[in-house]
């Protein structure tokens, strides 16, 4: 579609939509108050000639208002999700930056003790205690293994 034809279009339905809501409301009265349909002089309900068409009339108005204000709608939509966005930037990157710091502890954790893991151990000679296979002191007691 062209995008000249565009606003033309919503700028139209925008009119139309009040118009056919009015000309709806105003049969569905007519059907029902001033015209209803009678049977031996009295009023037994609507008058379907009237109240259907305004029916029909007014709830086509609605799609002709989403239609027309489609593109106020969408600009509202734009500007509140740039809202909650700038809004919520600086928690997120508090958030990203706490989960970094998180994670690199953890990270570092895990390694200590991976590595920690493949370290070989002997006991001492000495106090009995856990000394590191390539150690020439005993960290415990200081003798010399």
């Amino acid at each position: 579609m062209n995008e000249n034809k565009k606003p033309k279009v919503f700028k139209v339905l925008k009119v139309i939509a009040p118009i056919l809501l009015l000309v709806g409301i105003v049969l569905i009265i007519l059907g029902t108050a001033v015209f209803p349909q009678t049977w031996g002089g009295r009023a037994v309900g609507p008058n379907p000639a009237l109240f259907v068409p305004g029916m029909i009339i007014a709830f086509s108005s609605i799609p002709c208002f989403f239609i027309g204000y489609m593109t106020n709608i969408n600009k509202t939509m734009i500007k509140t999700a740039k809202y909650i966005q700038e809004d919520n930037k600086e928690d997120l990157t508090d958030m990203a930056n706490t989960s970094a710091d998180i994670a690199s502890g953890a990270v570092t954790k895990t390694a200590k003790a991976i590595k920690e893991g493949l370290k070989e151990y002997k006991y001492c000679r000495h106090c009995g205690k856990k000394v590191e296979e390539d150690s020439k002191f005993c960290k415990h007691c200081g003798k010399e293994q």
